[in-house]
């Protein structure tokens, strides 16, 4: 039995990154790269549909941030999950919390269909051990695994 994490270096595929912060977009745009995916940028939420909507045959999993303009990610979320019932998708934001703290329930993120969630400021092994689990499941489901 493999007992190794799992090697995100590999990337297969391309990442929708929907982010109204243009910093944060580099920054995913970068590591992702890095790893071996190709990335789709989206700067709002209406374009994070849109983008989603043109590239879904590559797409392995999508990343978004749940407060934009145009529509939030939850609302982003929603849409995809009208389309594409296991596309993994991660909510990244600052404003993630529980019922009872200023920002987004994480049940929210679960009603939305969130596959997983990640607070800013992240830390990247983490992160990228998250992406990695979750396109590799995606993948094993779509037949395309490796």
């Amino acid at each position: 039995m493999n007992t190794t994490p799992v090697d995100c270096k590999t990337g297969k595929g391309k990442i929708l990154c929907a982010d109204d912060d243009a910093g944060i977009l580099r920054v995913l745009d970068a590591l992702f790269t890095s790893y071996g995916y190709g990335t789709v940028l989206a700067h709002n939420g209406e374009e994070g549909v849109q983008m989603f909507r043109q590239h879904k045959a590559e797409l392995v999993a999508a990343v978004l941030d749940l407060r934009m303009p145009l529509k939030s990610g939850i609302e982003v979320a929603k849409e995809i999950r009208a389309e594409s019932a296991d596309l993994p998708l991660i909510a990244l934001s600052a404003y993630l919390g529980g019922a009872q703290q200023d920002g987004v329930p994480l049940k929210q993120c679960e009603e939305a269909g969130f596959t997983a969630y990640t607070t800013k400021p992240f830390a990247i092994e983490p992160f990228m051990a998250t992406i990695g689990e979750c396109v590799e499941e995606y993948l094993k489901k779509r037949g395309a695994g490796h």
